[in-house]
């Protein structure tokens, strides 16, 4: 199908009951309805743009139709496989309200398990943040100009280690990270699964400007954007002395 006869079609999602949590990511499209059956829950009023998004594309074990003449054909497909279902449609927040579990959001203590996990990254990501010894970064600041520092902000994590973030990064040994939405994942990998995103960040309450660490152990830290300050020898010699 063509996009622009794509974009005037109608698309319908079905998913599982027992999966209604993958729809997460999408919960905050209010231009979607859903309905239920014996099936399970029928999502509708997707537009081309969102029925092709990373959000739709990592929902697991669903099923996309698009509509033609009151008949349902599959994605990509010219065989119909049943009508559009009779039901009744409610807006998608409506229908499906958050129910998240509480969480920990302690400095490396997240105590309630997570779902999502990381797994090998099928491309490469420019790094934009990294975890570095506080030693390491003292010495280095020191020797090089602060021009050199220029865009960089960071934060002091825990008695040894802090965390710079901005590009061009620093010429020393450290863990690096890229950028998915607010969460910096090590270099290398990805989230699992990225449907759960938005329900992530609902569950661990942080905003547009704040970024989750997400550790290869497993494990979150959130570094608020209150908590980032420029990088500069001064900067950091004031901050370091409030932990020795």
């Amino acid at each position: 199908m063509a996009n622009h006869a794509a974009d005037n079609l109608n698309y319908f999602l079905l998913l599982e009951a027992d999966h209604q949590w993958y729809l997460g990511a999408i919960r905050h499209w209010n231009n979607l309805k859903v309905g239920f059956d014996e099936q399970g829950i029928w999502i509708k009023e997707f537009d081309y743009a969102q029925i092709q998004s990373v959000e739709v594309k990592t929902i697991p074990y669903k099923k996309v139709f698009y509509e033609k003449n009151g008949r349902l054909f599959p994605l990509n497909s010219l065989l119909p496989e049943g009508t559009v279902p009779a039901l009744i449609w409610t807006p998608i927040d409506r229908a499906i309200p958050v129910t998240l579990p509480a969480l920990n959001h302690n400095y490396f203590g997240v105590n309630e398990p997570l779902t999502m996990r990381l797994v090998a990254a099928e491309s490469e990501q420019e790094s934009v943040a990294m975890i570095v010894d506080l030693d390491v970064l003292g010495n280095y600041l020191e020797q090089v100009p602060e021009v050199r520092l220029k865009n960089l902000s960071w934060c002091i994590l825990d008695d040894y280690t802090a965390c710079v973030l901005g590009t061009p990064l620093l010429s020393v040994q450290g863990e690096v990270f890229w950028q998915s939405d607010v969460f910096l994942i090590p270099s290398g990998f990805e989230l699992e699964l990225h449907a759960l995103k938005e329900a992530l960040k609902q569950l661990l309450e942080v905003s547009d400007s704040d970024r989750i660490l997400w550790l290869k152990s497993g494990k979150i830290l959130k570094v608020a954007h209150t908590d980032l300050k420029p990088l500069s020898r001064a900067s950091f010699r004031m901050n370091i002395k409030s932990i020795t």
